[in-house]
């Protein structure tokens, strides 16, 4: 598949957190997301000129003195995400800090864009 020749962030990131408040429960009730205490919630952007057929995040979850304990890559489900628009994603979790990057871009052309997390796509590193 051809890499994607692209601006060095075409997905940016909004927000990324855990939260246990009642507004994201509700939020995770409407999008069926499983019941739990706390959930992920990433909000995000097409910041590219292209339409995106699918989007993997790599989550890391940290614990109380901000030190990584658990990795966990999340992607989006169908749909193609124009580009200006945004999205987020809501799940379940464990009710740590997390900190995040975009890890793998799928345009709807077939191109791709990759990022190991050196890029400058991260949320809260």
């Amino acid at each position: 598949m051809p890499v994607a020749a692209v601006e060095s962030c075409p997905v940016i990131i909004q927000s990324l957190g855990s939260s246990s408040s009642l507004k994201a429960g509700l939020l995770a009730a409407l999008a069926q997301s499983g019941s739990s205490n706390y959930w992920l919630i990433i909000k995000y952007q097409n910041a590219s000129q292209k339409p995106i057929s699918g989007i993997r995040f790599t989550v890391v979850y940290l614990n109380s003195v901000r030190e990584p304990v658990n990795t966990e890559d999340v992607t989006t489900s169908g749909g193609i995400l124009k580009p200006g628009k945004s999205f987020q994603i809501i799940q379940p979790d464990s009710g740590q800090s997390v900190v995040g990057w975009v890890a793998r871009i799928l345009f709807a052309d077939g191109t791709t864009w990759d990022d190991d997390g050196t890029k400058s796509c991260a949320n809260g590193k």
